[in-house]
């Protein structure tokens, strides 16, 4: 069980891991809890304010009220994205580039982020901020401040569905195929160059098929219990600022349920290269003993 009576730390819980492994779904029920605030993957914020992107609420994040109240005494021109060499993070090198240029500056990120997340809480008047982000080096970062109380929630989906997910919009399969398995290793990574911070681990489909049984297991790891209204999640105004809730508020019931449809429409030859290449990824998060 988590601490979450520090007043002298902030607690986060971050979502690490691959895209399209249902990280907005998550956020979306976690911030229809009373004590928490689920924000969307903040680590693009900046990015996507420029780019007219939509808050949950419907409104671009540029004009939305939560959002200018966050960062109104924050220089968010400064929270700029960045990036890391594969070869530099798994050697531990502290190279950062901001937007694929230039120097990053890692305590000026930090104390930023540190300031954002604050000022989360005070405007959302919950105790606990649930971002995201999914990004590993970020979260690596992260886990270095002194204000911040990290609770890593490493989120995997099975990499074939994974890989579907992004063949429906006509993107390169194969690149995010070997993305999923790049950044879960990261995460496994992180994990073991940080024993020390807490770590939660959710397989997917295992939530799809029970959804209030794991919810009410990280609940418990973060000392909260299980509101039922979590589940209701369509009916609460949300202020996630980036991930995939435009699709997902098409739909208007709130049915959890696993998606399989990549198991008929994946191609044998993309399930036989996966299988080759990264199964035995796919069957250790398979068989790794669950707590919940």
């Amino acid at each position: 069980m988590t601490d979450l009576n520090n007043e002298n730390k902030i607690p986060v819980l971050m979502v690490v891991g691959a895209g399209h492994s249902g990280s907005t779904l998550l956020d979306l029920i976690f911030d229809s809890h009373s004590q928490i605030v689920g924000v969307g993957e903040l680590a693009q914020y900046q990015r996507l304010k420029k780019e007219d992107w939509l808050c949950g609420c419907g409104k671009k994040l540029k004009e939305c009220e939560f959002w200018q109240k966050v960062f109104h005494d924050v220089d968010d021109n400064k929270l700029r994205r960045f990036c890391q060499k594969t070869i530099d993070f798994f050697l531990k090198r502290n190279y950062f580039y901001a937007d694929g240029q230039g120097k990053f500056n890692i305590n000026n990120y930090i104390e930023l982020t540190e300031k954002v997340y604050r000022n989360i809480l005070a405007n959302s008047g919950k105790k606990i901020v649930f971002d995201s982000s999914k990004n590993p080096v970020r979260a690596e970062i992260l886990l270095g401040s002194s204000k911040l109380n990290i609770i890593l929630l490493h989120l995997v989906r099975d990499g074939r569905g994974v890989a579907y997910s992004h063949i429906k919009r006509g993107k390169p399969w194969f690149y995010f195929m070997k993305r999923w398995a790049m950044n879960n290793i990261m995460v496994e990574m992180v994990k073991l160059r940080n024993r020390k911070a807490k770590s939660i681990f959710i397989y997917y489909d295992d939530f799809a098929k029970e959804p209030e049984k794991v919810i009410k297991y990280v609940l418990r790891e973060l000392g909260l219990s299980f509101e039922p209204a979590m589940l209701n999640f369509r009916e609460k105004v949300h202020h996630l600022s980036a991930g995939n809730y435009p699709l997902m508020f098409l739909k208007k019931d709130n049915e959890i349920k696993p998606d399989r449809e990549w198991e008929k429409k994946l191609p044998l030859k993309d399930k036989v290269l996966f299988n080759l290449l990264f199964g035995w990824l796919n069957i250790f998060y398979k068989i790794k003993p669950k707590k919940y």
